[in-house]
């Protein structure tokens, strides 16, 4: 049900499709709630195995967030998104699932209209994301590469020359910015 991740050092929960937060309190409350609803002696040895883990904070977690140029393979049991980026570096790649929010960005960090968008000029790219955590406010994106091992979130769009994408549907993280790692795994029972 819980894997641990060495790569990224972080608990991936296979039920919800995103990490816990690091820290005993984040994890205990986690624990607590559906779908897990642990108490007792199962909720104690799950904490206590949670803590020979070797996590990273949320301010590590931040700063050793993948890069695009990482071309991170998808996290096992993770969610991931369709969604888009902006390729320019001094963006720090800006990443979105709503295609409307791309549009916003392009026009607002760097003067160019949408329409300007092409297959031959594209002002954004289609990619896969991920996000360690799906709390408001703790979104943040960056891209993955691959399909295999992670779970499937709402679709934000399709093709990047096209212009045409649907919002998230119910259940899908708030949008936010990001970047692209590496992935391995140990398996938790």
């Amino acid at each position: 049900m819980f894997l641990y991740n060495p790569i990224h050092q972080v608990i991936v929960c296979q039920a919800c499709g995103s990490c816990i937060i690091p820290g005993r309190s984040g994890q205990e409350r986690h624990l607590r709630r559906a779908p897990h609803l642990l108490s007792g002696d199962v909720l104690r040895a799950t904490l206590t195995r949670f803590s020979t883990y070797k996590l990273r904070t949320l301010q590590q977690l931040q700063e050793h967030k993948p890069q695009v140029t990482d071309k991170c393979s998808i996290i096992p049991y993770l969610t991931s998104y369709a969604g888009f980026y902006c390729p320019r570096a001094s963006c720090r790649y800006y990443c979105t699932q709503h295609l409307p929010d791309m549009r916003k960005h392009v026009a607002s960090a760097h003067q160019l209209q949408a329409q300007c968008h092409s297959h031959q000029s594209p002002l954004w790219q289609a990619c896969r994301l991920q996000t360690y955590f799906i709390a408001i406010g703790r979104v943040d994106y960056f891209i993955v590469v691959g399909g295999v091992g992670g779970r499937v979130g709402t679709e934000a769009g399709t093709g990047v020359g096209t212009g045409a994408g649907a919002g998230a549907g119910a259940g899908a993280p708030n949008r936010h910015s990001s970047q692209g790692h590496r992935q391995s795994a140990n398996r938790e029972p």
